[in-house]
């Protein structure tokens, strides 16, 4: 269902839920359920109300009943459901047929630690292919982006190292108009010992007379 289009299938579901609001209540429910138990892990709690979210999510884009039911919930300013909207996201394929496909998935939360650094480099430097697509070197980069993120939720531990680790495009950029700063007041003032006499002048060592000839 994350990425299905077919609107028969999307009745057949429609059908048997009946309330639009029972989706999102569940969702909800699941979510609150994750702190009262012990005998699941709350990861799979987060997993199962996230999977309902993105099927409602999926339901509301063809139903209207449903879709004013989820804008009222966004308004609640519901906490299960502004957690599960900030960690959703939506990409769009081109399939071979030239058809576009929405794929709706939920979005790990290691992915929170990607500096914005690592996100601006991989939307200006990722290379196209000869079909003008981006996947394929996007892949390449996968290893990488994930050893920073796993770095950086290590890092968060230590909060002065975090922050600093996280900034490190504005640190760069400090060290740089430092450096620049440093180059231009050398210029400035160089040669430092201008207008000394001994500019320029060997260094003097006293003289040693040798000794006279004894006959």
């Amino acid at each position: 269902m994350e990425s299905h289009q077919d609107m028969e299938i999307v009745e057949r579901i429609y059908m048997k839920i009946g309330n639009p609001e029972l989706l999102l209540d569940v969702c909800k429910r699941v979510y609150t359920a994750r702190q009262t138990t012990d005998t699941i892990s709350e990861e799979a709690y987060v997993e199962v109300g996230h999977n309902i979210y993105i099927l409602a999510y999926q339901l509301a884009q063809h139903k209207k009943d449903l879709k004013s039911v989820w804008t009222d919930h966004s308004k609640w300013g519901d906490k299960a459901i502004n957690y599960y909207t900030k960690h959703t996201a939506q990409i769009e394929i081109v399939r071979k047929d030239r058809t576009l496909e929405k794929i709706v998935f939920p979005v790990p939360q290691e992915c929170q630690y990607l500096t914005d650094q690592s996100k601006d480099d991989v939307l200006q430097q990722t290379k196209c292919n000869e079909q003008g697509s981006k996947v394929d070197h996007f892949f390449t980069q996968i290893e990488d982006l994930h050893n920073e993120m796993m770095c950086q939720q290590a890092l968060e531990q230590q909060p002065i190292a975090f922050d600093i680790a996280h900034h490190m495009r504005t640190w760069s950029s400090i060290a740089f108009y430092l450096a620049m700063s440093i180059n231009f007041l050398v210029a400035l003032f160089y040669p430092f010992d201008k207008g000394s006499d001994y500019v320029g002048k060997p260094p003097s060592y006293p003289t040693v007379e040798p000794p006279p000839n004894v006959h």
